[in-house]
């Protein structure tokens, strides 16, 4: 690797390339505003362990944060697809998202999850979940409903339907 220790982002940028930025010594990362596209391996292997994501991004490509040390993720409402191993191998321990259209399979393996909060997207009265294996590693999962509260709900109470459609019970 190059063992870059810092980079900063140009806030033109739209896309960052295939393994771009793999194997470096980088900390801390923040994707600017413009930005749409994380490419495949983009950041692995980079010793991130914060990554600030910015309103604007759409697609998260496989392995493009695999191998890092992020222990939370706040992902932007706009995302709308997280590719295979993206997440793989981190310290990710809370996930903070609004409806995602798309996560491929073990987007989210080997980290010790403990909490996920979705927020519903405003007048859908569905939610889009993290899909059945990312629930298998979770306890509670936090859902915001539309009147703004959050509701903690045992993940052995949810009931995955259709893919992007959770369905659960509240006493």
């Amino acid at each position: 690797g190059n063992q870059l220790s810092n980079i900063s982002l140009p806030n033109n940028l739209m896309n960052v390339g295939y393994a771009a930025f793999a194997g470096n010594n980088l900390g801390f990362i923040v994707l600017p505003a413009n930005l749409e596209e994380v490419g495949a391996g983009a950041f692995i292997n980079s010793n991130l362990n914060t990554v600030i994501f910015s309103e604007g991004l759409a697609r998260i490509e496989q392995n493009a944060f695999a191998n890092n040390v992020i222990t939370n993720l706040i992902l932007p409402s706009t995302l709308k697809f997280i590719g295979k191993k993206a997440f793989y191998e981190n310290q990710i321990n809370s996930i903070h998202y609004n409806a995602i259209g798309s996560v491929a399979e073990d987007a989210f393996n080997n980290n010790p999850i403990a909490q996920v909060t979705l927020n519903e997207t405003a007048g859908n009265p569905n939610i889009n979940p993290p899909h059945i294996h990312l629930l298998g590693e979770v306890e509670i999962a936090v859902i915001q409903t539309k009147d703004g509260n959050f509701v903690d709900i045992p993940t052995s109470e949810i009931t995955v339907i259709k893919e992007d459609i959770i369905y659960y019970q509240t006493n």
